[in-house]
């Protein structure tokens, strides 16, 4: 049985203590590492930047060298536009001997604690981590290395005339910002306290549950123990069951209700409106509703996803409180199909008996009559020369005597009770002189009738005489159905491991209607001017001897028209 929402109500509260604990401990470690790991990031970051600027004015001074009007000022210029980008503190240049000579701005000189490091050779780069006095207490990334604009690829350095105001032991130092690095530090700090501090009260609250918990949980598993049983209880009813609410929107439910309404958890999860699913009104559901009434027994033709029509009895009762206060209803839903399957049974039962006790009275009385007017019509006939009008008056009353003959012969099979005598067959010749018995018939129609059978079916033990008159039956009514060129097909096979035969009688026919598909193998039941409407009825009786199955499908899957009828049998080992 589901319930909807399914929640676990606590946790064990010693185990909410470790886990608060626990992430404590994690948001510390992973604090102390985020840290870190940022400050390498941003280091490296800061570095490479610095860097990049380094070669752009070394660059710009070597390209600035090739232009006849470059000079100090230029060179002072370009310093300056640089330490204008975003994150740039300042840039300066540093001789041999201390003096700071290129700027980015004057104030640099005054703020800047000067740094001149010494290096083992020109590609050395070295950085530092400083606070000037004019920034606001806020750090400063500072890198280094040897200012080498290298000008000896120059066109003009190869041929002499190359000057430079740029003192060979010069250094240059980039200072870079690292006010977002600090903003974004102070986040993380301020984000790892908060996420500390909601740890720390949850393991304080946890404490303070611990001591309601231990009254509670006598309580919780005496209703666990309740839920679960009752839950079994549910699960394994016969019927379905299913709760709503006031609105009609479902509470709870089983299995069993979701097979006989044709539907899944999915769909009930999307839409949980019952009224979606069945009418209230037919049900007797709004009655209880609104009336606070219980209903029994309302039996309703639910349609299903199929198509098909499944008798269900709906049964709801009101759910009230302690007040009486009006909360919703339970509905029990029961499978009708059986019952009512069953009730078909015995109306067929009944009537095939009292068309067996007719047959039975009247067949007697009927074909001694029937063989004195067969005789009598054949002397007339006799007396008559051929080809005159009363000849053939004669004839036709012989022909009409047969036929009655043969409606008190079907009535007499249909009525005569039938014991299956099984004895080892092979379906294979079984098949092969049933289709013989019909090949007159179906070649005068132009009708191609075709068989095949499984290998393994050269001895199975079955009743011969009686599956012979049943196969007679549905290809005589087959021939009956198609027109001219048609098609019939008879196939004989094993399934469920050997233990059932299957038989398949299959046409391109016009097909069953399908107001008569429920009642075609009812006695007297035909569609033909001249049948007598026994020959589905007697087959019916063979296979229902036989302990087995009969359908048919009319038209067959990816058809059009035509029928196929498939008997399933038993067979004996």
């Amino acid at each position: 049985m589901k319930l909807f929402p399914s929640k676990r109500m606590y946790v064990p509260a010693l185990t909410i203590v470790g886990i608060a604990a626990l992430l404590l401990l994690t948001i510390s470690i992973s604090t102390y590492k985020n840290l870190h790991n940022e400050k390498i990031k941003q280091m490296d970051y800061l570095s490479r930047q610095g860097t990049m600027l380094i070669k752009v004015l070394e660059a710009g001074e070597r390209a600035g060298r090739l232009m006849p009007m470059w000079g100090e000022d230029e060179f002072e210029n370009l310093i300056i536009e640089i330490g204008k980008l975003e994150d740039v503190e300042y840039i300066y240049l540093v001789d041999g001997n201390g003096n700071i000579g290129h700027v980015s701005e004057p104030a640099v000189q005054d703020d800047v604690s000067m740094w001149n490091p010494a290096f083992k050779n020109k590609d050395e780069i070295k950085n530092r981590i400083t606070k000037p006095i004019g920034n606001g207490g806020l750090k400063i990334f500072e890198i280094s290395k040897k200012f080498t604009p290298d000008y000896s690829t120059s066109p003009m350095m190869q041929q002499g005339k190359m000057k430079t105001h740029i003192h060979k032991d010069t250094s240059i130092v980039v200072g870079l910002s690292m006010k977002q690095f600090e903003i974004a530090r102070k986040s993380d700090v301020q984000h790892a306290l908060i996420m500390a501090a909601i740890v720390v009260a949850l393991g304080t609250g946890t404490l303070f549950f611990i001591f309601v918990i231990q009254n509670y949980y006598l309580v919780d598993k005496t209703l666990n123990q309740t839920r679960d049983y009752t839950q079994q209880l549910v699960s394994n009813l016969a019927n379905g069951l299913i709760s709503i609410d006031i609105k009609g929107k479902i509470i709870s439910y089983n299995q069993i209700a979701l097979k006989l309404l044709d539907i899944t958890e999915p769909e009930i999860a999307d839409d949980k409106d019952l009224r979606n699913i069945i009418s209230f009104e037919k049900t007797g559901i709004d009655e209880t509703l609104k009336n606070n009434q219980k209903n029994f027994d309302r039996e309703v033709m639910y349609i299903n996803k199929s198509g098909d029509s499944v008798p269900l009895s709906w049964s709801s009762t009101p759910i009230e409180s302690d007040n009486k206060y009006y909360k919703g209803a339970v509905i029990l839903i029961r499978d009708l199909s059986e019952i009512k399957e069953l009730q078909e049974r015995v109306h067929r039962t009944e009537k095939l008996a009292m068309v067996g006790s007719l047959a039975a009275s009247v067949a007697h009385e009927i074909r001694n009559p029937l063989s004195s007017i067969k005789g009598f019509a054949q002397f007339l006939g006799k007396s008559f020369e051929e080809g005159t009008q009363q000849s053939k008056y004669s004839k036709m009353m012989v022909k009409e005597v047969d036929r009655i003959n043969g409606v008190v012969n079907d009535l007499l099979t249909f009525a005569r009770p039938m014991s299956v005598v099984p004895s080892l067959t092979d379906v294979e010749s079984l098949l092969n002189h049933v289709v013989s018995l019909v090949t007159v018939d179906a070649k005068e129609k132009n009708v191609a009738v075709e068989y095949s059978c499984s290998t393994e079916l050269k001895s199975v033990t079955l009743d011969e005489n009686q599956i012979t008159q049943m196969l007679l039956n549905l290809l005589i009514n087959a021939l009956n159905a198609v027109d001219e060129q048609g098609d019939i097909k008879l196939h004989a096979g094993l399934i469920n491991s050997g233990k059932n035969l299957i038989i398949e009688v299959e046409d391109n026919g016009s097909g069953v209607p399908n107001k008569l598909k429920k009642k075609i193998f009812d006695p007297f039941l035909t569609t033909r001017e001249k049948g007598t409407g026994l020959g589905l009825a007697i087959v019916k009786k063979i296979v229902d001897n036989h302990g087995g199955t009969i359908s048919v499908a009319s038209p067959p899957l990816n058809r059009d028209k035509g029928s196929i009828f498939t008997i399933n049998l038993p067979i004996a080992t």
